[in-house]
């Protein structure tokens, strides 16, 4: 059964969402980088290397998880803030500045 708002819909022909958004919206990424982008510049290869294998988004690693572990490992970024779940989040989806 089709719903009486998808109907209406068809009946004034609007567009759907498929035909509307294409492609991702630009969004300016203006701005000193996150956290996340400030610890990768710090470390290490060998643990630049490690960190951004876990922030693959099928790397099976939650946002917790990595959090979690560069905290237990005493990761900071250099103004010694832990780098949170959200700034992870936002770092893997390219939500930040970096």
């Amino acid at each position: 059964m089709v719903s009486r708002h998808r109907l209406r819909r068809m009946e004034l022909d609007l567009p759907t969402l498929a035909d509307r958004y294409t492609a991702p919206p630009k969004q300016p990424r203006n701005g000193p980088p996150c956290s996340v982008g400030v610890l990768l510049r710090e470390l290490s290869a060998e643990d630049r290397g490690t960190l951004l294998g876990w922030m693959e988004l099928d790397s099976g690693w939650f946002h917790s998880s990595i959090a979690d572990a560069l905290a237990a490992e005493g990761f900071s970024n250099r103004s010694g803030f832990r780098v949170s779940e959200q700034s992870i989040g936002w770092h893997r989806r390219g939500k930040c500045a970096c």
